[in-house]
């Protein structure tokens, strides 16, 4: 009979570590989906900082084309005023020592 009683001790405490090792499973599998959700989130972040990073970047070549222009409109400007200094030259006004 010690027998039996020692192999029914046994079982149970193997039906115990059972039950364990299927909670711990269970709190893994929970561990692993909470993961998934994370590593989904972090992609989705990831994706809107590289769209802000693409409108960033248009911005600054729209801006440099800007620059571009206001530069060669400056240059322009100034030729023009320029010439109109050299024309305005041949008028000389009254009072004037020019």
């Amino acid at each position: 009979m010690d027998k039996v009683n020692a192999g029914s001790v046994l079982v149970n405490e193997s039906g115990n570590t059972l039950k364990e090792i299927v909670i711990s499973v269970k709190k893994v599998s929970e561990i692993i989906a909470e993961i998934a959700q994370a590593s989904s989130e972090q992609s989705s972040g990831m994706g809107q900082i590289s769209a802000g990073v693409m409108n960033i970047d248009a911005m600054t070549q729209q801006n440099a084309s800007m620059v571009e222009e206001i530069s060669s409109a400056t240059s322009n400007m100034a030729e023009q005023a320029r010439a109109m200094a050299d024309s305005l030259r041949f008028f000389k006004l009254s009072g004037s020592n020019a």
